[in-house]
């Protein structure tokens, strides 16, 4: 079993140069955590491909990666993956793809 959780962005953020997104990643059946499948996906909400960035440990089961900066007016989804070699992956929100956390510059 996977753990995932993480800090979500404000909904309405101001312009700046990235956003980091910060989480806390526990494998539970302790048989490792593939790093190469720890990933955040992001894109705008007018696109349709995602952009991925490896998930940086930063702490035993903490992690996190920076979203680039966005110019205001734009809507960024994003949400986190991962994956053990018990062969279990996991998302958050749950519901990633379709259903991602969002926020907008102003």
């Amino acid at each position: 079993m996977l753990y995932i959780s993480m800090n979500r962005i404000p909904k309405k953020i101001a312009e700046t140069e990235s956003y980091e997104v910060v989480s806390k990643i526990i494998d539970y059946s302790q048989k490792g955590l593939i790093e190469s499948d720890l990933k955040l996906s992001w894109k705008l909400k007018s696109e349709n491909q995602w952009n991925e960035i490896p998930l940086k440990k930063k702490g035993e089961n903490d992690f996190s990666a920076i979203i680039p900066g966005i110019d205001s007016g734009n809507t960024v989804e994003y949400f986190i993956s991962a994956k053990s070699n018990s062969g279990k992956t996991e998302t958050m929100p749950r519901t990633s793809p379709k259903g991602v956390y969002s926020f907008s510059v102003e």
